[in-house]
């Protein structure tokens, strides 16, 4: 039987209640990827739940079982499970999930939960993929309700990947997108 490493918390608290286990490595259910982990990070979401700050649904006093924090996870797929049909093992992954993950070698998720990573952009740096992606989508849609067509304004500050994905979206969808960045005036790239 394969073996997985995992960091869980089984309690709230300080770092120091992050422990590393093994687990088997688990099987895809139906509409799920098996991802070997390549690369996560630690949000704000992550250190809120484990010190205890924001607890997880049903879980006020202390988590019920081991739980795997890790929201935002960059993997590639070993194994798809029955009804997955748009990825397909070898595939590099990145995922927002609900259900962590992300502080382990390998996890199953749900194929709703991953976009595929385009090539060219390493794991490291494709982590910041799905929340920004997930955000910027969120707010064209469901906040402003931006329909194909409309036209918006991005106020763009380069270093902000939320705003910098609204762009690009707008784009994809044929939406007339004018951009206004902040920024020194002799920079051409904010001309």
């Amino acid at each position: 039987m394969r073996m997985s490493k995992s960091v869980v918390i089984t309690r709230y608290g300080r770092p120091e209640v992050l422990q590393i286990v093994e687990r088997p490595v688990p099987e895809p259910k139906l509409g799920e990827v098996l991802i070997r982990n390549l690369a996560s990070t630690v949000s704000s979401g992550d250190v809120w739940i484990r010190s205890g700050q924001l607890a997880l649904p049903f879980h006020k006093k202390a988590p019920k079982s081991p739980v795997t924090l890790g929201s935002e996870v960059v993997g590639v797929i070993e194994k798809t499970g029955a009804g997955v049909s748009a990825f397909r093992p070898g595939q590099l992954v990145a995922a927002l999930t609900v259900s962590g993950g992300g502080y382990s070698e390998h996890a199953c998720l749900d194929q709703n939960e991953i976009i595929a990573v385009p090539n060219g952009i390493e794991p490291d740096d494709a982590t910041c993929l799905a929340l920004n992606y997930v955000l910027a989508y969120r707010m064209l849609h469901k906040a402003a309700k931006v329909r194909k067509g409309e036209s918006i304004v991005v106020l763009v500050d380069r270093r902000n990947g939320i705003l910098r994905f609204c762009e690009s979206k707008s784009t994809l969808l044929r939406q007339r997108a004018a951009r206004l960045a902040r920024g020194r005036f002799n920079d051409k790239k904010n001309r």
